[in-house]
């Protein structure tokens, strides 16, 4: 019986064009790395699923202003030993019956259905055209998101506003640089191949960014253009043939993507900054995105190209982030090592993925196929820390969870709300952002009228009172801040961030175990096994305590919950306590009791309005609690 095939292999951002001096792809520097990748996916056929073209496998921009791009029959006959009859592509076609996918990058968007025909024809196999988001399950349910990565980036996303559907902005930007290297930077006889990272300009692009920050929509597009004509000296008024042969001059294009940034904050926000940055600074920003479309998709890992940054992973996240690099790297820089000819090979069973890279030098003149170690990149770009609460809820009861109505957080702002409806068997997954500033974050949800979530992740040291805090019914409920270990059951890190959280709900968490009177100056009683560690407090079979646990004047309590660990050195038990005390002058405090099966009573009180999590440490040879008191006075 031959073993499930459980691997994609991807490979973006070849850039393949005619071999004209300014295409970054020239066929006597990289058809080697490229056929070497190709037949390393033949060679390994039997167990790969998929190969994922994942974007920019030839390219239509690199060309000078005055030249119209190529079509792709022309493409294809420049390259006839990777795209031609025979070719390297038309192999791996051949090894993979119906396991090639294409998905469309930036630098070829102007790719039809015919041009995928007339490729699939040219390689003698069907190439099938996939949607810009391709998604991948493994057998046993994991899940691995595939994009090129340019549909979040301002400047590069396709444009369906204009004359020009789909070129963006990013188009004219690319073909003003090989204007600039024709005129300036290319001696006879060479190709970009030869410069150091293409000998790219670099404008001050903080006059860009800037007049994003400053919500100047009508100048972003006119000032990125203008920096780049600048940069190259060409002029404003000079017609740029475009792929399907029309003519625009840069003095037409900055009125025509005039709306620009004004569509990208109708859709993001604030967040638009991220995007108007997202193809610079080594494509950091870009990690924001992809964690944001795993979380999405309810997957572990997304794969994504465009940025030719190779990265590994992130430093702290619910997911992984992989970004592909390219296979057009410059001479110079394939020497040095500041660039390498990279692909990834993805384990669709276990969502997770590996880099490779291919190396020349080998015995008889071959390359070689190797691992390749890419760095970790962060969601949040430095200056700023990400004190964000990633927060997973598992459904493992048997009916769907239903969110409540949904107030809005105490600090931060959703990302990723939580959704409506979590199914039975699903998963539900929360991203709630911090602002810029000193609060952090904190918030809450409710499923099942019963079910109360809670979690903080303050930016203050936990030694002043600014602690983690997770409270949540199951007894499968685990944390961890940063990249640290996940804690036991119920414990969660005092410091640290982001703050990552776990839950898992089952039908023994939807049943009563406290019961008592509602309303204030009462009691609650354990009709069970008591507030283990780990659990959290279900009174009258709900988490969500605030319609039961009440004082004057808008005093409650939202949610408890018990934990063990180490607390101040001293002390092995913590109740996490969610409420706010009464409001307005002369409305005292809220009061509370919890006593544990040794009968041994511990007492805490809000006396602030303003909606905080406190908490109460205890040592006890049972920490069970058992009794709940709560009063407008000293009890």
């Amino acid at each position: 019986m031959n073993a499930p095939k459980s691997l994609a292999v991807v490979i973006s951002d070849v850039h393949i064009g005619t071999n004209a001096p300014t295409n970054w792809y020239q066929r006597t520097v990289h058809e080697p790395y490229l056929v070497a990748a190709l037949d390393w996916v033949v060679a390994n056929a039997s167990s790969v699923r998929e190969l994922v073209l994942l974007g920019d496998l030839v390219d239509f921009w690199t060309y000078v202003p005055s030249a119209k791009p190529p079509s792709l029959a022309e493409i294809i006959a420049a390259n006839p030993a990777v795209l031609g009859s025979g070719g390297a592509l038309g192999r791996a076609v051949a090894a993979l019956p119906g396991g090639v996918s294409l998905l469309l990058g930036n630098h070829d968007g102007t790719l039809t259905p015919a041009d995928v025909a007339t490729l699939s024809a040219s390689v003698g196999g069907e190439i099938r055209q996939v949607d810009p988001v391709h998604v991948l399950t493994g057998a046993g349910g994991a899940r691995t998101v595939f994009s090129h990565g340019h549909l979040w980036t301002m400047f590069n996303a396709p444009d369906e506003t204009t004359r020009f559907d789909p070129l963006p902005v990013g188009h004219f930007v690319t073909r003003m640089i090989a204007y600039k290297q024709v005129n300036s930077l290319l001696k006879p006889g060479q190709t970009v191949a030869d410069l150091h990272l293409w000998g790219q300009p670099s404008p001050d692009f903080s006059e860009v960014t800037n007049a994003v920050e400053k919500g100047a929509a009508n100048l972003v597009s006119g000032i990125l253009l203008e920096l780049f004509a600048k940069d190259a000296k060409f002029p404003e008024n000079e017609p740029i043939v475009l792929p399907d042969g029309q003519t625009c001059t840069i003095a037409e294009a900055k009125t025509i993507y005039t709306p620009l940034l004004l569509r990208w904050i109708a859709q993001w926000g604030t967040d638009a900054v991220r995007a108007a940055m997202a193809d610079y600074e080594g494509g950091s920003y870009l990690a924001w995105f992809a964690q944001r479309l795993a979380l999405e998709n309810d997957a572990g890992l997304v794969v994504m190209g465009h940025t030719h940054q190779p990265v590994g992973g992130l430093t702290a996240s619910p997911v992984t982030y992989i970004n592909n690099g390219y296979e057009c790297a410059a001479i110079p820089d394939l020497a040095d090592g500041t660039a390498a000819f990279t692909f990834t090979v993805v384990d669709l069973e276990q969502a997770k993925a590996t880099i490779h890279q291919v190396k020349p030098g080998q015995p008889g003149g071959t390359y070689a196929v190797g691992d390749f170690s890419a760095p970790l990149f962060p969601v949040v770009v430095s200056p700023l820390e990400d004190f964000s609460c990633y927060v997973r809820i598992k459904n493992q009861t048997g009916r769907p969870l239903t969110l409540g109505r949904l107030a809005d957080p105490a600090h931060g702002r959703w990302v990723l709300p939580p959704p409506p409806t979590i199914p039975a068997g699903g998963r539900g997954d929360l991203w709630l952002q911090d602002f810029p500033g000193a609060a952090g974050t904190a918030g809450a949800a409710t499923y099942n009228d019963a079910l109360h979530f809670a979690f903080t992740c303050p930016t203050g040291p936990p030694e002043l009172g600014f602690r983690n805090t997770a409270v949540g019914p199951g007894s499968d409920f685990v944390a961890r801040s940063a990249a640290g270990p996940w804690q036991s059951k119920g414990a969660v890190p005092a410091a640290g961030h982001p703050l990552q959280v776990d839950f898992t709900v089952t039908d023994a968490d939807t049943s009563p175990d406290f019961t008592g009177r509602c309303g204030e100056n009462s009691s609650a009683i354990s009709s069970g096994l008591g507030l283990q560690v780990g659990n959290a407090l279900v009174l009258n079979g709900s988490t969500a305590l605030n319609g039961c646990i009440q004082a004057n004047d808008g005093g409650c309590v939202y949610g408890i919950s018990l934990s063990a660990g180490t607390f101040e050195g001293i002390y092995g038990y913590r109740l996490s306590i969610d409420g706010q005390g009464p409001s307005g002058f002369w409305s005292g405090s809220m009061y509370l009791a919890f006593t544990d099966r040794t009968g041994d009573t511990y007492r805490k009180s809000f006396f602030s309005s303003k909606r905080q999590t406190l908490t109460l440490d205890y040592n006890s040879d049972d920490s069970t609690i058992v009794r709940i008191q709560w009063s407008n006075k000293s009890i």
